[in-house]
């Protein structure tokens, strides 16, 4: 498994993804628009891990100023538990550090038990709790909890 920048390229093999990972009651996978904005802007950044040339995890994330928060973070169910997470959220931590981000933020809806666990593995803290903050299409919401780490 290799890690490398997010490029123009990658937007069909995430949206895939997406589209698999994110198809939940109170939430909806991100467009191929919304992914491909992170090979555009330079204030949006992404990494993707990559085995025999697939994607199979990809982390997307904003920076402004000291702040980064993680946007989007996800890996294909089959290799899910097998450290591409961690690794993707490591070399993010990295890359933000390099910017001279001190405080990394994201939200993650209070029924993805295993994010939760995730992030609060790698040294985030719950700060705060947004209700009916994820909408489904089926008018079916979740709350997030913002956590955040300081760096």
């Amino acid at each position: 498994m290799t890690l490398r920048p997010f490029r123009a390229e990658d937007c069909e093999q995430v949206e895939r993804l997406e589209s698999v990972l994110f198809r939940v009651p109170y939430d909806e996978p991100w467009s191929a628009a919304i992914i491909g904005a992170y090979a555009r802007y330079s204030h949006l950044h992404g990494w993707v891990a990559e085995d025999d040339g697939v994607i199979i995890g990809y982390l997307l994330a904003t920076i402004v100023l000291d702040e980064a928060n993680i946007d989007n973070l996800g890996v294909d169910p089959t290799r899910q538990r097998t450290g591409v997470a961690r690794r993707l959220l490591e070399h993010a931590i990295e890359q933000f550090r390099e910017h001279g981000v001190r405080h990394v933020w994201l939200e993650v809806a209070v029924p993805n038990e295993a994010a939760r666990a995730f992030y609060l593995a790698a040294g985030f803290e719950q700060v705060d709790q947004r209700r009916n903050y994820y909408h489904g299409s089926h008018g079916i919401s979740a709350d997030a909890l913002i956590l955040t780490k300081a760096l």
